[in-house]
């Protein structure tokens, strides 16, 4: 390993590359989008629907999503020197700004990468410590500049722990920071490592509502990728400000540990948790069952904020239920939720009378009596008496059968229940998309007799939404 070198910024930038893509929405004419960008960028606009085609230094590429009275634009534009990029990006934010719209589902998304032959770091993008990088990343800084982005389930928080199944002390903190954080693979986290092995990263803090409006504060922005990638790729130990935050993300897990092994302890450290199996919460159900549903309750505290609520473990049908939880969710799945507020990640679980906002639930049956507002839902089917409001929902046509407001709902069945305003968007597919893999399988008939007692004060009384079906997601 070679020693560390300092350089200035301006040699620290002209070692950089960048390379965006511009999400719009604009009811302009195709031929007007596809000349004035080219004029602004001078180099040729390509227009596609197709995901697949990739920009590069001489062609940029125009995705057009769908079509409509407002079609859904991303503009693309392959990497190159950030001294160079920079008067083009000024130059397409003002188009956006004058011509189009922007929404809390429109990003600016941002690829960097270095030039290791005149940047002489520690490591390089593609072997670097990515753990580091996100222990570095100051998002209230962030935030401040974009407000809007904090909670978005657009831009999620790169400040949060892994799925854990075995204890870590203080100790071996360091040594397992990967293990602990990870590394976010998907496009909606602030940084996106998908594609780090190759030497690029993807920042996807920019966006919302007129974030063309905001030059300067994008301008600052990406020169802060620049300077805190180059910084976490060129120092060799952790310094004190990155062990704190580290301790900070893991400062309750040291609690719950003393509970692992032992249910009566854990009642103890988290009483406003009422854990139990088959609706039981006698001492010696839960130390039975409690090597099967520790792991969950850790995950749920550790990882998706739980401090209050009700756990149940349904171990007939082998279904994890909560109700009456406020979550901020690390990616939760395959759980019955009732009563619950809900921000994060959600996949392949049921709700009930749920409060969901900036969230993103996949694969997922929007039972009776939600509420979802801010967020995007991919592959879910939803009832009546429920409302959905400024969302982005993709189907595969599954059925809608609810309250829909200011939403734009894409390739779903609308039911005869629907309600739809005039300020929602229906897009049709142009043909029949292909069946993507299964989501949750019930093969046997599912027992929703704990939904039933949980979201009723009454238990005698009857539930007014009870569905059985053997598969309901594809």
């Amino acid at each position: 390993m070679h020693n560390p070198k300092s350089y200035t910024l301006p040699e620290l930038f002209s070692a950089a590359s960048l390379g965006f893509t511009f999400e719009f929405y604009s009811s302009k004419d195709i031929n007007f989008i596809v000349e004035n960008l080219s004029s602004i960028t001078l180099k040729n606009v390509l227009l596609t629907n197709s995901i697949n085609v990739m920009p590069t230094y001489a062609n940029c590429v125009l995705l057009k999503e769908y079509e409509g009275k407002r079609p859904r634009y991303s503009f693309k534009m392959a990497q190159q020197k950030f001294d160079s990029i920079v008067p083009l990006v000024k130059g397409v934010l003002s188009w956006i700004n004058e011509t189009s719209q922007c929404t809390n589902d429109t990003l600016m998304r941002t690829q960097l990468s270095f030039d290791h032959k005149h940047l002489r770091t520690l490591q390089s993008i593609s072997n670097m410590d990515t753990g580091k990088l996100i222990l570095k990343i100051n998002e209230n800084y962030i935030y401040e500049k974009f407000p809007k982005q904090k909670n978005s389930p657009y831009s999620i928080s790169v400040k949060k722990l892994l799925p854990l199944t075995e204890n870590i002390y203080s100790i071996d903190l360091l040594k397992n920071v990967n293990y602990i954080i990870g590394k976010p693979k998907e496009k909606y986290y602030g940084i996106d490592f998908s594609e780090y092995t190759t030497g690029s990263l993807n920042f996807n803090y920019i966006g919302g509502e007129d974030y063309a409006e905001n030059q300067k504060a994008i301008l600052e922005m990406l020169e802060y990728y620049i300077i805190k990638t180059y910084q976490s790729l060129n120092e060799s130990e952790y310094t004190k400000d990155e062990i704190y935050q580290l301790k900070v993300l893991t400062e309750n897990f040291y609690k719950i540990q003393e509970a692992y092994y032992e249910p009566d302890q854990f009642s103890k450290l988290f009483p406003d948790i009422k854990v139990g199996v088959d609706m039981r919460r006698d001492s010696q159900m839960l130390k039975t069952f409690w090597p099967k549903i520790r792991n969950t309750i850790f995950e749920l505290v550790i990882n998706n904020d739980l401090k209050k609520g009700e756990f149940n473990y349904d171990a007939a049908i082998g279904v994890y239920q909560l109700r009456n939880a406020k979550l901020n969710c690390n990616n939760i799945s395959n759980f019955d939720l009732v009563k619950c507020e809900i921000e994060g990640i959600v996949k392949n679980s049921n709700l009930i009378s749920c409060k969901v906002n900036n969230a993103r639930l996949y694969n997922s049956k929007i039972v009776k009596g939600n509420n979802i507002s801010d967020s995007y839902l991919f592959q879910i089917s939803a009832d009546s008496e429920n409302l959905i409001e400024h969302c982005f929902v993709e189907n595969n046509h599954e059925v809608l059968n609810c309250t829909i407001k200011q939403s734009i709902i894409k390739f779903a069945v609308i039911g005869k229940k629907s309600k739809l305003d005039e300020s929602s968007t229906i897009i049709d597919s142009q043909e029949f998309l292909p069946k993507l893999d299964l989501g949750v399988q019930v093969e046997e008939i599912r027992d929703y007799n704990f939904i039933k007692r949980m979201s009723t004060t009454d238990i005698q009384a009857p539930y007014g939404n009870e569905y059985i079906k053997p598969k309901y997601i594809k």
